[in-house]
């Protein structure tokens, strides 16, 4: 009896290889689709959340400022007005205050 040790008819080892590198390319793929798609979601909703909370601060001053007019001359009040990221410019000669925040 005579073993024959051909790699040639053997494909006992082909179906794993398959299959290994089947999965490979599905996490592969997974993967990329995921940051594709992920990171532009979370980076929307953090610009969101930083847009929201400084509209929230404004309509907070906004309802302060009406107390003091309601409240009439010599009332004052303190007001804490706090954002993230971005810029705050106060232009006293023009009674305006804007704020800056780019994506």
């Amino acid at each position: 009896m005579q073993r024959e040790l051909s790699f040639r008819k053997s494909e006992d080892g082909v179906s794993p290889i398959i299959g290994t590198i089947l999965i490979l390319g599905i996490m592969v793929s997974i993967t990329g689709t995921m940051l594709v798609w992920g990171i532009p979601q979370i980076q929307q909703s953090e610009a969101y959340a930083i847009y929201t909370s400084a509209q929230n601060n404004f309509l907070n001053f906004d309802a302060d400022m009406d107390q003091v007019i309601l409240q009439g001359t010599g009332s004052s009040r303190t007001s804490t007005v706090s954002f993230s990221s971005g810029t705050f410019v106060l232009r006293e000669n023009l009674d305006e205050m804007r704020y800056y925040y780019t994506t």
